[in-house]
């Protein structure tokens, strides 16, 4: 039973962490007019940043940065050896 509680604990940790860069992500996106280039490296950057992920995506309004490409997402994807 104690391994048990040690594991949800752990688990519990590491969403607590996830949920709180991820609202970092949330709030700088919503509170500033990032352009592609500024959007891809800020998601390059929280995915380097948070361990435990693999990689981060930023989903945004169809056509928002090329009115003919209808691009909805900036996806990183780190591969840690």
């Amino acid at each position: 039973m104690q391994q048990t509680i040690k594991v949800k604990q752990s688990v519990d940790s590491i969403f607590q962490y996830l949920i709180s860069n991820t609202n970092e992500i949330a709030q700088l996106v919503s509170e500033n007019s990032y352009n592609e280039d500024q959007l891809t490296k800020l998601v390059k950057d929280y995915s380097l940043k948070i361990d435990l992920c693999l990689g981060v995506t930023i989903a945004f309004e169809p056509y928002q940065f090329n009115k003919e490409i209808k691009l909805l997402a900036r996806i990183t994807i780190n591969i840690r050896a």
